[in-house]
């Protein structure tokens, strides 16, 4: 009986061992998945075995929790390197879309001021209403064609660059319990004197 006993308790923990090394530890910045819990020791068996079982669950969860840490660290640090940037390209951005924007506004001011000098320049020799009315039309038209380049142009500037989002880290792995011994003896540990 000894021997049986003996041998189930090797098999438990050559499963605890096992089991502790798929514990899945690697971090995903954006998982949504929360990691695999250390194995708890198991709640049947003698103190002395929950407590074996306890010290590999335990070892497990500090390997776990090492890991989790360090792809913790090395996730925040990507994210400062992202921002680093992310900060460099706003600069570079608002600097260029300046000088750009004193460009674009200068072209469409050309434009606006040559359709307005076009159409003075046509008006001495538009006497009827029809004539009055086709430079007003031009005179639209180059308007609109202005602001249609000005916007192209703009838009073709591109947006501001996107603030990288600050990562969302899985909860860190569950430090398992240890057993407790009852004073009166285990409740779990096996008594002969007394079979069930």
């Amino acid at each position: 009986m000894a021997k049986n006993t003996r041998s189930a308790f090797k098999i438990s923990l050559a499963l605890l061992i096992s089991s502790s090394l798929l514990i899945p530890s690697a971090l995903s910045a954006h998982a949504a998945e929360t990691p695999a819990p250390a194995p708890s020791p198991s709640a049947t068996g003698t103190y002395e075995e929950q407590l074996a079982a306890y010290k590999v669950a335990f070892d497990a969860y500090k390997i776990a929790l090492d890991k989790y840490k360090q792809d913790r660290r090395t996730v925040e640090a990507a994210h400062k390197i992202d921002i680093g940037k992310y900060e460099l390209d706003v600069i570079a951005f608002e600097e260029k879309h300046e000088v750009e924007l004193v460009t674009i506004n200068d072209a469409f001011k050309a434009a606006i001021d040559k359709a307005r000098s076009d159409q003075r320049n046509s008006q001495s020799g538009a006497n009827t209403p029809e004539a009055r009315n086709s430079l007003r039309t031009a005179m639209n038209a180059a308007v609109m064609a202005a602001t249609k380049t000005r916007k192209s142009a703009i838009d073709a500037l591109g947006d501001i660059p996107v603030k990288p989002e600050r990562p969302v880290f899985t909860p860190p792995p569950v430090e398992p319990r240890k057993p407790m011994q009852n004073p009166k003896g285990n409740k779990n540990q096996k008594n002969p004197a007394n079979p069930p």
